[in-house]
């Protein structure tokens, strides 16, 4: 099999290595995002065809693996074909030492091992560029994933942990503030936060009729206490203006969120600035 052949072979495949005839791993398998594009397995056929241009004849294989762990790569072998030096006798003159005599097997060796460290720093050279470039698309990746996070839209659905222990265990709590502090103030709830529970039960409508919901199951009851224009306890009152003053921050006058509507719901600036001003 030659090598153009082995190639395609393993285009198929999303993580590619190259090995030589000992089973040791030439270049190393890269990790492309397989579900985004082949671009990376790409760059590493090319990266792995420069690299077998400098190789010397012999027996290679190009390995393919499939994504997942615990997948053993298919090979594909190929020859590399050439013609070995030729071993040249080298006839000293008379009066010279031989070069052996004279340390010429220690440059030999010296050049050898020159050469096969050239072609390791290649090597590790072009291995370091691919990790960069896999490290940059990361990073790249991370920065969109940030990115998204901070224009995401503020979850106001749910309630909060404070709500939920207002709403269970505030009776018993408001039950013993009104027995020490009295009835309390008159409260006539303002005409605008009525409309304002009203507008926020059209648009949670109008949002349901999309298929979709807010979980403001709250809300809703708090809406419609105020629509019908049913009498609010001190309890009420309180919890009116905790929410109000919490929720706040997610009301956009533009927007039509869960955030806006729960806030509508619970009777909306008119009546925070009412119940904050008693």
């Amino acid at each position: 099999m030659t090598f153009a052949e082995a190639i395609e072979g393993v285009k198929p495949f999303d993580r590619i290595a190259l090995y030589n005839d000992t089973g040791a791993r030439i270049v190393n398998f890269n990790n492309p995002v397989a579900s985004k594009s082949k671009k990376t397995a790409a760059q590493q056929i090319k990266t792995i065809s420069g690299i077998v241009e400098t190789l010397p004849p012999g027996r290679y294989s190009v390995a393919g693996k499939a994504p997942g762990t615990g997948v053993e790569p298919v090979l594909f072998p190929f020859d590399i074909e050439g013609v070995a030096a030729e071993a040249v006798e080298v006839i000293q003159p008379n009066y010279a030492q031989s070069i052996s005599d004279v340390g010429g097997s220690d440059l030999y060796k010296k050049v050898e091992d020159l050469q096969r460290q050239l072609l390791e720093a290649k090597l590790s050279s072009q291995e370091a560029n691919m990790r960069a470039e896999m490290l940059l698309r990361r990073n790249e990746e991370l920065i969109q994933e940030l990115e998204d996070m901070e224009s995401a839209e503020p979850m106001a659905e749910a309630p909060s942990l404070f709500e939920q222990i207002l709403t269970h265990a505030a009776p018993a709590i408001m039950n013993h503030i009104t027995q020490n502090l009295g009835d309390g103030p008159q409260v006539e709830v303002p005409g605008e936060a009525i409309i304002n529970a009203q507008q926020g039960q059209q648009l949670l409508q109008e949002r349901q009729a999309q298929g979709l919901d807010c979980n403001n199951v709250v809300g809703r009851e708090r809406a419609q206490q105020l629509v019908d224009g049913e009498e609010l306890s001190q309890e009420d009152l309180q919890q009116f203006k905790s929410y109000l003053n919490r929720a706040r921050t997610y009301y956009d006058q533009d927007q039509k969120d869960c955030g806006t509507i729960s806030y509508l719901l619970w009777g909306g600036d008119a009546m925070r600035d009412y119940l904050n001003s008693l």
